[in-house]
């Protein structure tokens, strides 16, 4: 089989638009436990890349979304936070259920959309998470 030009550009563009936003997302969860304390955390935040790989990230979404959610909730113990939600923990396995029902026959195009709603609810929610570390380490910092 011959790949033209025209062939190589779509299948590049595909890729780009698909990896571009999870990019984003993985710089998103590894920020959020670098916020973590080093001796809190439960995943080294380099290891949520692994979530780029396919078929692998199917499993590994699940893994991630439990060890973020213990890593977010030892560091607001710590700091004495108040805990306002599970860290995203439901919203993150329904997700990672929806991932690989999406690769079911029939009931796969459904659920390819709803994981996509449930994945930007669970950056969001990370996200947020992430900038309250942040924001309470400034008020810690801040002088008296």
């Amino acid at each position: 089989m011959n790949v033209g030009f025209a062939e190589l550009f779509i299948i590049i563009f595909i890729v780009a638009i698909v990896y571009i936003p999870q990019i984003f997302f993985c710089l998103t969860l590894q920020n959020a436990l670098k916020q973590v304390n080093p001796q809190m955390v439960t995943l080294s935040p380099g290891k949520v890349w692994l979530l780029l790989i396919p078929i692998f990230s199917l499993g590994w979404n699940f893994y991630v979304v439990i060890q973020v959610r213990d890593s977010l909730k030892r560091e607001y113990q710590e700091r004495k936070l108040p805990e306002q939600d599970d860290f995203g923990f439901t919203l993150g396995m329904t997700m990672s259920g929806l991932a690989i029902a999406s690769v079911l026959p029939i009931v796969g195009v459904l659920a390819g959309i709803t994981y996509l709603v449930f994945w930007i609810l669970y950056w969001v929610k990370i996200t947020y998470h992430k900038n309250n570390l942040i924001a309470g380490s400034l008020s810690l910092n801040a002088p008296e």
